[in-house]
């Protein structure tokens, strides 16, 4: 194949070429009437989200890339293929020529110097319980379950795990030692998605039947960052978006979990252990403290708090209760306190964390 093929670094590849031209301008949408020749693209058709058609002419030396989860060799037969539902973005410089179609159409027509497969479509690849058959729609950052007559029922964010967590002030999950980070990625791939999908999906075609057509597509998604650090620990957060159905909208819940993991040895820490006094007291204490004193939600809070629910920041804890958790309150509910000396009281030293000096301060 003489056309060079980014497989690494796909978006850094992108820039780097974009970076080399002064005066280009792109297209998006769906490829359609794919015309090869000796087994290389040389043309096709681009269908925007408008319905408007544009030819494409591809030259040998054109740059291509996937952004989603294909290999090179199935994006080219992807490609091809022309099979519906194929979306790539197109750049191009140079002005407009014309390309008539196989079936004699006529179309203004751009000539590609890079194409991006932004997403492409599975068909039957999914199946309600009841035998509905459903398309999967791979894009770049995620995956939609779709019925046959296009609607979208529910969209899957690719995971985001804890190998990816940078956070400004702190030491990265490249700054643990090998064998901590070998634990920690255990830990979050032996324990999954705290989602279930297909319970998702039930739900979603459910609330399909009663949902407004200017509704958003209703989305789950779980990411691990990294939170904080202190010199001996790692903190954490486990995110889990999941819609909340009920009255035809699509608004969101969120979960929100905090792990503490020796950053020498990657063993998990219990939340409990954090603290220099036992669970009972350090819960009176950070009630005390956050000044928590109505019943029933006082009991309420000590009686649901667990030590996920206490997310460690830089600057502060911020005490986390899912919707459900507390009787009294319909919604989630939360509290924050700042590492003051009354919180430090109840805290191991070790557990503190600290904030890295930044470049040039």
């Amino acid at each position: 194949m003489k056309r060079f093929i980014c497989t690494l670094l796909p978006l850094l590849c992108f820039l780097l070429l974009t970076a080399c031209s002064d005066k280009s301008r792109s297209l998006s949408g769906e490829v359609s009437d794919v015309r090869a020749e000796n087994g290389e693209i040389v043309s096709f058709v681009l269908t925007d989200a408008d319905g408007k058609r544009t030819g494409v002419l591809v030259p040998e030396d054109a740059h291509f890339t996937s952004r989603t989860d294909l290999d090179p060799d199935a994006e080219k037969d992807l490609l091809l293929s022309g099979q519906p539902g194929t979306s790539v973005r197109v750049e191009y410089n140079g002005g407009k020529t014309k390309l008539t179609t196989d079936s004699g159409e006529k179309l203004p027509a751009y000539t590609a110097w890079f194409v991006a497969v932004d997403g492409y479509l599975e068909p039957d690849a999914a199946a309600l319980q009841d035998g509905t058959p459903l398309d999967l729609f791979h894009w770049t950052s995620g995956t939609s379950y779709r019925l046959k007559d296009g609607t979208d029922l529910l969209y899957v964010r690719n995971y985001v795990g804890p190998e990816s967590s940078i956070v400004a002030g702190q030491k990265t999950y490249n700054d643990l030692s090998e064998t901590a980070q070998q634990a920690v990625s255990a830990y979050y791939e032996s324990r999954g998605m705290l989602y279930d999908v297909e319970e998702e999906l039930e739900t979603s075609y459910a609330s399909y039947q009663t949902r407004s057509p200017n509704k958003p597509t209703p989305a789950v998604w779980q990411d691990v960052t990294l939170q904080a650090s202190s010199e001996r620990v790692a903190y954490f957060l486990t995110t889990v978006h999941t819609p909340i159905h009920g009255d035809g909208s699509a608004t969101m819940e969120e979960l929100r979990l905090c792990d503490a993991f020796d950053r020498e040895t990657g063993e998990r820490i219990d939340g409990w252990d954090l603290f220099s006094c036992s669970p009972e007291e350090a819960k009176r204490a950070l009630l005390d403290l956050v000044q928590i004193t109505q019943q029933p939600l006082r009991s309420e809070m000590e009686a649901a708090l667990q030590p996920e629910y206490l997310i460690f920041y830089p600057g502060n804890i911020e005490g986390w209760f899912p919707r459900g958790a507390l009787p009294s309150q319909s919604t989630s509910f939360g509290f924050g306190l700042d590492y003051t000396d009354g919180l430090k009281a109840i805290l191991q030293p070790w557990a503190v964390p600290v904030t890295e000096p930044q470049a040039g301060t």
